[in-house]
């Protein structure tokens, strides 16, 4: 809402320059009010002040919790993929592509 409110308000110096700081309160004014009826419809639609949560579901612990890897464990499947995705790309298992 600020930042609408100092475009406007930057708008209107440039067409009215004379006319200021009735354009500073004016503006002020309409930054209070928009900003009173977003957070007077965030109440009426969710109980709170604020937007809805990033993650308002939860899901089961199998879904949340990672299961701990090792980094040998990790290197190990990552090697096992090279081979399939060099293929994919068009390349020979093994070859690897040197920028110049």
């Amino acid at each position: 809402m600020l930042l609408l409110a100092g475009m406007i308000w930057f708008h209107l110096c440039t067409i009215r320059p004379r006319h200021r700081r009735r354009n500073r309160w004016l503006c002020a004014a309409l930054a209070l009010v928009g900003s009173s009826l977003v957070l007077v419809y965030n109440v009426q639609r969710s109980g709170r002040f604020s937007d809805e949560l990033y993650m308002w579901v939860l899901l089961p612990p199998e879904l949340r919790v990672n299961q701990d890897h090792g980094i040998d464990q990790f290197m190990r499947e990552v090697d096992g993929m090279k081979a399939q995705l060099d293929r994919g790309r068009g390349r020979k298992p093994g070859e690897d592509e040197i920028e110049n």
